[in-house]
């Protein structure tokens, strides 16, 4: 379950471009690179092989935390504070 998390974790913090403003946010596609150079070392290899080999899943992950990031925060803060 940590592996899942971490790799949850990393691609959140490296693609996010409103909450942490002590970087650049980077692409889906350039964090995906990251995580099949250090499958292995750093991430899960098992959890890396699922996500590259899920077009589906990668399409999901480019939309979640690129275009439709701003609204998913908004309707998150809709429902749970307003």
């Amino acid at each position: 379950m940590i592996d899942i998390i971490t790799v949850c974790d990393c691609l959140d913090a490296a693609t996010d471009q409103y909450g942490r403003n002590y970087h650049q946010a980077k692409t889906t596609d350039e964090v995906l690179a990251e995580f099949k150079r250090d499958a292995g070392v750093r991430y899960n290899p098992d959890i890396v092989r699922f996500i590259l080999q899920d077009s589906a899943l990668r399409d999901t992950l480019r939309e979640i935390s690129g275009s439709r990031r701003l609204t998913i925060y908004y309707d998150t803060y809709k429902h749970y504070f307003m």
